[in-house]
């Protein structure tokens, strides 16, 4: 089938922090119900049933309202077969009926069933019914409306091509979800007391980051009285003419930007996107660019996490594995977002935009940072991925 269903986006991101076990010998509905368990873990009831109106709407193609059939109906039959509430929509003819637990499987999918119509003799019925978990998984699977039928119908076809279609989106489906994992974890290893006000800055250093172009372009700016003013002043200037040339990563006004030591966290810059902000330690303002790559992988829906980067994360995560590196070592220099934000900084220097927030060039990177050397052998994919992207 040429026809597709719209894409379900889940307004939290999932509660369970592990990623599960794909089973590839398992049934397609029962893969499609555990990823959408994952995927739903992190919401509220009230989400949950926000949700279900949501997929309701997506499987019966319109923006109706949840309706409550008639307490004699074949759809009001369906609600007893499920051990929690269920949710109703009417829309062509047709009962859209799901709950969060799953229906006898005789009952999944699309069926007409005949039943006594007021009183005038027996009428054929459509409902369509389907569990939460399974629809959410099976949508976050594939948009094909031929494999999301056959999913939640669970029709039994473990040999058919169909079922071949669905795992192969399902392994690459599962492999964005670990990547999007990696990253939520880097997002939860830095203790939010970099990022928190100080109340002792002298008044030249508050004026001098109030007045600042950083605070035109960014929520909230703080200097450190350890930041030498003049050359505040020079980097500003400078982040004004690179951000004008379009040299750096346009990330959103509401991120704020502090210059203060970052010695407890054993890096020279740190980002939160939980708390959209961005500290640079004074010292080395080199780890702009590449904190500003972390923050717009994160705005733009964690772009390394998504298929398209996926290559260059894949060949260098097994580089990485050959090094001799601590396994603490290897999965944070393997964590998607840290591999795209040195693969940033690399394609500034290979394209001639080296600059106070960069290394002085991609030799100079290199030499500081070991995990930089197998991703500059890879520099033309890199440039071909970040050209693409406009940056």
């Amino acid at each position: 089938m040429e026809q597709r269903v719209e894409t379900l986006v889940l307004p939290v991101e999932p509660k369970t922090v592990n990623v599960p076990k794909l089973d590839m010998n398992g049934s397609p509905w029962a893969a499609a119900a555990k990823l959408g368990r994952y995927l739903i873990s992190g919401l509220d009831e009230q989400s949950r049933d926000d949700l279900m109106l949501a997929v309701l709407r997506v499987m019966s193609g319109t923006e109706n309202d949840e309706s409550e059939p008639e307490p004699s109906s074949v759809a009001s039959t369906f609600a007893k077969r499920t051990k929690t509430r269920a949710h109703f929509l009417f829309a062509d003819d047709i009962w859209y009926v799901t709950s969060m637990s799953a229906f006898p499987q005789s009952h999944c999918g699309l069926h007409y069933w005949l039943w006594t119509h007021d009183g005038n003799g027996r009428k054929a019925v459509g409902v369509y019914a389907f569990d939460l978990p399974t629809i959410v998984g099976a949508l976050a699977v594939t948009t094909d409306c031929d494999i999301v039928d056959r999913v939640l119908s669970r029709e039994k076809y473990r040999t058919a091509p169909i079922r071949q279609r669905f795992f192969a989106l399902a392994a690459e489906r599962w492999i964005v979800e670990r990547n999007l994992a990696a990253n939520r974890r880097y997002s939860m290893t830095h203790t939010a007391s970099v990022f928190e006000d100080k109340l002792d800055f002298d008044d030249r250093h508050r004026k001098a980051a109030e007045t600042s172009r950083f605070a035109a372009r960014f929520s909230h700016v703080e200097l450190d009285n350890s930041v030498d003013l003049d050359e505040f002043a020079r980097l500003d200037r400078e982040f004004d003419e690179l951000s004008g040339k379009g040299w750096l990563p346009a990330i959103g006004s509401e991120n704020a930007v502090r210059f203060r030591l970052c010695g407890r966290h054993h890096a020279i810059g740190v980002y939160s996107p939980t708390l959209k902000a961005i500290a640079i330690d004074p010292r080395a303002p080199r780890s702009g660019a590449h904190e500003m790559a972390h923050a717009y992988d994160f705005e733009h829906g964690q772009l390394s996490a998504q298929n398209a980067f996926r290559p260059i994360l894949d060949r260098q995560s097994k580089t990485l594995a050959g090094m001799n590196l601590s396994d603490s070592r290897y999965r944070y220099l393997s964590t998607p977002t840290e591999v795209f934000a040195r693969a940033y900084e690399l394609h500034l220097l290979d394209t001639g935009r080296a600059s106070s927030m960069t290394s002085a060039s991609v030799a100079a990177l290199c030499e500081a940072d070991e995990s930089a050397v197998p991703l500059a052998h890879n520099l033309p994919a890199i440039n071909e991925y970040f050209d693409a992207l406009g940056l």
